[in-house]
Formats: structure tokens, sequence, C-alpha cells
């Protein structure tokens, strides 16, 4: 897990690599990705009512999510 409470170089790092990884993706991933987003949104918002937010937690802490990531990992 990454550390939340990070020094700025740090959280600099964080931003730096994610621009990096952003700029270097093919345009097929980038139309994949918002799409991906899109349809993770609308779900969040559909299983809490509207709240996309609390749905995005919802989704994010079922088992489920935790195991596919774990499986992304490896």
């Amino acid at each position: 897990m990454i550390p939340v409470k990070v020094s700025s170089e740090t959280r600099e790092r964080y931003v730096r690599n994610i621009i990096s990884v952003w700029r270097a993706a093919a345009p097929e991933q980038m139309q994949r990705g918002r799409m991906w987003y899109h349809a993770a949104n609308q779900l969040a918002s559909l299983i809490t009512d509207g709240d996309a937010r609390t749905g995005a937690g919802v989704i994010a802490a079922s088992p489920r999510a935790r195991s596919s990531e774990a499986e992304r990992a490896s």
C-alpha cells in the first residue's frame, strides 16, 4: 500500500510517475481507460442510488475488488 502521509518530495515523485505513465499510453489505451472510468462511475451511482462517491467506496472495499487487485499485482 502506498503511504498517504509522505514528504512533498515523495508526493512530487508520485505525481511525476502518474503523468509519465499517462503520457506513455497509446490512444487506444486512453480510450479504454476513459470507457472504464465512465462505466465504473455509472455502476457506483447505480448501487448507491446516485451517490457515486459512496458507491466507489463500496466497490473498492468489496472482497472481489481486492482479489482482482491482487491478481493484477502478481
